[in-house]
């Protein structure tokens, strides 16, 4: 799984300015980079349960693969999440400093919370 996320990470890079057809920003540098790290954190059963997207803002976005909602938008100093259960209940929204091991433990958390 982590092989299979940088792959997709890496095919990000490549992206030009305008990339959806409208004013979507490139991929940042620092952005692949913090993303890399907290793939490289994260068990493969967590991983698992992510999508991976570009954002048009140059940020990469990890959404989870189930019903509700569990976005994590990465950039380059910062993160900003959200996560609601099936109810719509939030359950974690921030935004805040970049750090890959508390970026990590944080979708750990959502994964387990919403289980």
């Amino acid at each position: 799984m982590k092989n299979e996320l940088k792959y997709r990470l890496e095919s990000f890079r490549n992206l030009e300015a305008g990339w959806d057809g409208y004013d979507a920003q490139p991929l940042e540098a620092a952005v692949y980079d913090n993303a890399v790290a907290v793939i490289d954190l994260l068990s493969e059963s967590v991983l698992g349960e992510w999508k991976l997207f570009p954002s048009d803002n140059g940020t990469v976005m990890m959404v989870l693969k189930k019903r509700v909602v569990g976005t994590v938008n990465i950039g380059c100093s910062t993160v900003s999440y959200i996560a609601k259960d099936a109810n719509g209940r939030i359950i974690k929204r921030d935004r805040k400093k970049f750090d890959a091991a508390s970026v990590a433990e944080l979708m750990s958390e959502i994964v387990d919370a919403l289980k």
